[in-house]
């Protein structure tokens, strides 16, 4: 099997708990972010799920692989030569006009958004309390993530609230239908019994 995790999810840990696992030390940028490539999230991750399956008696053989720049460092791909260089359009036309509004004076990000360049001011992207740039997320209502979404293959709520097909999971797991609903219930989207 394979398992893809971006290392975002380390901002949804607990820095505390994160912390105090041996190997771990948490730094943060001069915004006060975490340095996310600092933290061993697949040996993190790895440990854990080798220690459930020993809590089930059975030994599991895991390899963690990070990819981080070796992968973005890859040959483009045709999508990523057409994105890039219609970003790099963008942000040419952008130097070379006058602002639209106040707002892009000092800049901004060039993105792509249904389809058309938009210049996003620097401003809208930080927070005015902090000064630090917000996390973007995805947007969840668009259409390219319905699609991602479709051929994501994950625990729903439907396979909970359904007894055999939760039946066969928890057999699969070797823990008890309540154990798994208790165990994996949050994750679907399913608050535990």
């Amino acid at each position: 099997g394979l398992a893809v995790i971006a290392d975002g999810i380390a901002e949804k840990l607990n820095p505390e708990e994160l912390a105090q696992i041996p190997g771990v030390v948490i730094e943060h940028d001069s915004y006060g972010h975490a340095n996310l490539s600092e933290i061993p999230l697949a040996m993190i991750l790895r440990r854990e799920v080798r220690r459930r399956f020993a809590d089930r008696g059975e030994c599991l053989s895991m390899v963690e692989v990070t990819l981080g720049y070796n992968l973005r460092c890859a040959p483009p791909i045709p999508f990523d030569i057409d994105y890039t260089r219609t970003l790099g359009y963008g942000a040419v036309r952008f130097l070379l006009s006058e602002p639209k509004d106040e707002g892009q004076r000092d800049g901004g990000l060039i993105c792509l958004q249904d389809g058309h360049l938009r210049v996003v001011p620097f401003q809208d992207l930080r927070d005015p309390d902090t000064g630090r740039t917000r996390v973007r997320k995805v947007d969840i209502d668009s259409e390219h993530y319905a699609v991602a979404r479709q051929y994501m293959i994950r625990l729903e709520r439907r396979d909970l609230e359904d007894s055999p097909m939760r039946a066969k999971l928890a057999e699969a797991a070797s823990i008890s239908p309540e154990d798994f609903s208790k165990t994996f219930g949050p994750v679907a989207g399913l608050v535990p019994p």
